[in-house]
């Protein structure tokens, strides 16, 4: 799950890279896939943040 969690961020940091480096001709367009690529990476670090927070005692 954490490998998972993990390659799955990068490859959505490598395309929101990609896109901001490529941006489309129309400037309204980027907004859109810019906020999920946000909320989608907000939501994979909490998964990778709770699933390491599991393997280390307190």
């Amino acid at each position: 799950m954490k490998v998972f969690a993990l390659l799955f961020m990068i490859q959505n940091l490598l395309f929101a890279l990609y896109f901001l480096l490529n941006p489309p001709d129309i400037l309204h367009t980027p907004v859109t896939p810019l906020v999920f690529l946000a909320f989608e990476f907000i939501l994979l670090a909490l998964v990778l943040k709770s699933a390491l927070k599991e393997r280390l005692p307190t």
